[in-house]
């Protein structure tokens, strides 16, 4: 069934910049209307290039959007001045946009930002070849409209218009807060039996690891770009975020003791429900966080007398816990849970706390414009053969563009360049991104084109007309962040719109069909030449992706579990970065699992075994966040050697899991499925606890993993 809540998720609407939706609604909205205003066409196309101009913006510091923009805005208009003239010689029109297909393709290596860019040139170039011009002065005329649209977008957005280049960072950490509120309240209920124990706790950390690596970027990319300005908010914004990680890192461990606490007898509810407090007191706590913990503010007096409430909670369950009766498991979790809530309460502490950071510039930030050239080159030579993606990519973009121009050409539609910019826009380096965004866009074409005739047939007036052009560019850019669809929604009926005022005599009825019909035929090119050249499905990257998802777990919880022994030993390593490309490898595992179920012939049965071996990963996950938050506890352990052995049967467990896969087997002499052997008893209580929890969740990954190769191997045998 659905539901409201699945068309918009619970926390997606808090994702949108209001202010730079805002911003860019104005940008296009402008010449627009000028364009009803003055009565010429040609400004609808500096429209677009405003629009579009608002594409490339990076964010980050202004030299750098700058940068962005002009290169973008010089070379899209010359571009399209020269298709413009070029476009009157159709041959040679389909080996040129073959080149400029290919080189925007390939140059999505250097990354989404740059990829971007040379998409929407390479656009730019394309639509303008089949809308030719008769002479050189038209053509440079067509040009320089283009630029009139970047270079107004340029000096309203940019040089104007003051924008905080952390907002995306500020915006991230704050959601990044929020919903650990969530995750913890959920904790809270479970407890008292208000809400069923789910994998809703496992999708809200992945949320917050989101929000995490987005302030991570948004405040790295910024100290290599910027002056020193903004450079000790980019420094502390960076802090921040390591003691939001270690929030993180204590909700995870808390996972998996709810859980068990959650089934405690009712003789001992009581305990249950004074931990239901406490964690709804940790929840409001971070809801408060969310909008006083920022990068250059104190926070209000309020939120120390809130945080003092928390600890006297937490002394108030620990002497529950202390003065009755409670069975040995229990207690034992109740000392492990009572450490994971004081770490998250230090770690509030210090992230409420970081002290101003000097402006500084620190020279191992910068960035030379030799060395940044000498890295692009290298990248790109990379990638510059038969097998890489990228190259592939940049072959389906050629051909995409010579079918869609070579379509236009010889059938002339109305309005033939949504065609083109549609196959372009949706031609992915996978066939599974594809397809999604295939399918999401003639949906979201659908409701626009209807959205569109709606206000046609209510508005009449041009000036009026141009006016509707800025919520629905607001709607546009906003909805970025929403969904593809409901981007695409607000983008046809904009687009639409647009091309009403630019052809006054043109019905909004006509111009919603074409939009639907060339959309619907922009897709189905895209569609076809994922299909059949170079095709990439990513069920075959499945195996290499959780591969690389076992291997950096066994990493994790083998350094986790040495820590805990307190081997001496065992060289020094960093828990956080281990833990977090544990993390990030298993989320790129399972959004592989979730596009191969977009792919023809999609194997079911595999999908779920997979998502199962990532569920397991995360608990065992959480289970090493547990050794983590026990290891900074007094005290040794009592036998290191044990704990050694087992770090040493985990990583050999996860090798034969990860070989299990890769061979599409589920061969006798992999030994998977075996549970590696602990001898628990010679350990501290609360450690017991959790290697029992690393031990069963091993375990688990090998019976799936097994189960999955057998899978993947029937499916081979039997194509």
């Amino acid at each position: 069934m659905v539901t409201l809540a699945t068309i918009f998720p619970r926390g997606t609407l808090r994702r949108v910049m209001v202010g730079d939706a805002l911003r860019g609604g104005i940008i296009s909205a402008v010449p627009a209307m000028a364009s009803a205003l003055l009565g010429d066409p040609l400004l609808c196309w500096s429209a677009i290039a405003a629009f579009w101009t608002c594409f490339c913006d990076p964010g980050g510091a202004r030299r750098t959007r700058l940068f962005y923009g002009v290169v973008f805005g010089l070379l899209a208009s010359m571009a399209s001045a020269f298709a413009a003239w070029i476009g009157t010689i159709p041959a040679v029109a389909l080996v040129l946009v073959a080149m400029a297909g290919f080189i925007g393709g390939f140059a999505a290596s250097l990354g989404p930002t740059v990829g971007s860019c040379a998409s929407l040139v390479v656009t730019a170039f394309a639509i303008s070849l089949v809308s030719p011009v008769a002479t050189p002065e038209n053509a440079v005329r067509y040009g320089l409209y283009f630029l009139y649209g970047n270079a107004w977008a340029l000096a309203f957005g940019v040089v104007f218009w003051k924008s905080d280049p952390l907002a995306a960072a500020r915006r991230a950490a704050a959601n990044g807060w929020e919903d650990l509120a969530t995750t913890v309240r959920s904790f809270a209920k479970q407890l008292v039996r208000l809400e069923p124990r789910s994998d809703t706790c496992s999708i809200w950390r992945v949320e917050v690891r989101k929000h995490i690596e987005t302030v991570r970027k948004v405040a790295s990319d910024y100290r290599r770009s910027s002056s020193v300005e903004f450079d000790a908010q980019a420094r502390r914004a960076l802090s921040l975020v390591e003691e939001l990680e270690q929030v993180l890192a204590c909700a995870a461990a808390l996972d998996d003791l709810v859980a068990r606490w959650s089934r405690v007898p009712s003789s001992h509810f009581w305990q249950a429900a004074q931990l239901s407090l406490t964690l709804e007191q940790l929840a409001s706590l971070l809801d408060m966080a969310s909008s006083s913990i920022g990068f250059d503010d104190e926070p209000p007096c309020e939120f120390d007398v809130r945080r003092r409430g928390f600890r006297a909670r937490i002394d108030g369950f620990e002497d529950v816990c202390t003065t009755t009766a409670l069975p040995r498991d229990y207690y034992a979790d109740s000392v492990a849970i009572v450490t994971a809530l004081r770490n998250a309460d230090l770690a509030i502490e210090r992230a409420s706390r970081l002290q101003p950071v000097a402006a500084s510039r620190d020279s191992s930030q910068r960035i030379s414009l030799l060395s940044a050239a000498a890295e692009t080159v290298g990248r790109l030579y990379r990638e510059f053969k038969p097998g890489s993606l990228w190259f592939q990519h940049g072959f389906r973009v050629a051909l995409v563009c010579v079918i869609a121009v070579f379509v236009v050409q010889h059938t002339q539609p109305n309005h033939g360049y949504w065609l083109i910019l549609t196959a372009l826009f949706l031609t992915q380096p996978t066939v599974a991104n594809t397809l999604t965004l295939s399918a999401q866009r003639v949906a979201g074409t659908l409701l626009g084109a209807v959205l569109a005739v709606v206000i046609g047939a209510v508005v009449h007036s041009p000036l009026m007309l141009g006016l509707c052009i800025l919520p629905l560019a607001v709607g546009t850019l906003a909805g970025r962040t929403v969904s593809y669809w409901a981007y695409t929604l607000f983008l046809t009926s904009h687009f639409v719109i647009v091309a009403q005022l630019g052809q006054p005599q043109s019905s909004e009825v006509d111009l919603a069909l074409a939009r639907l019909l060339n959309s619907a035929g922009g897709a189905a090119i895209a569609a076809g030449v994922s299909l059949l050249a170079w095709p990439r499905f990513e069920r075959h990257q499945l195996a290499s992706a959780l591969g690389l998802a076992m291997k950096a777990e066994a990493d994790y919880l083998g350094a986790a579990l040495r820590v805990a022994a307190r081997d001496g030993n065992s060289p020094r390593v960093s828990l956080k970065a281990l833990r977090r490309k544990s993390c990030l490898a298993i989320d790129a595992a399972e959004e592989s699992i979730h596009r191969t179920l977009f792919e023809p012939s999609a194997q079911v049965k595999q999908a779920a075994a997979a998502r199962r071996i990532v569920a397991a990963l995360r608990r065992a996950t959480g289970g090493g966040a547990m050794l983590e938050v026990l290891s900074s506890m007094e005290g040794e352990a009592t036998s290191s050697a044990v704990l050694t052995a087992f770090a040493g049967c985990v990583e050999a467990e996860m090798q034969h899991c990860a070989q299990a896969i890769r061979d599409h087997s589920a061969r006798e002499d992999v030994a998977v499925g075996t549970r590696p052997v602990v001898a628990t008893a010679a350990l501290p209580q609360p450690l017991q606890q959790a290697v029992r929890c690393i031990a069963d969740e091993v375990e688990a990954v090998g019976h799936r993993a097994r189960r999955l190769g057998s899978l993947i191997g029937e499916s081979a045998a039997a194509s």
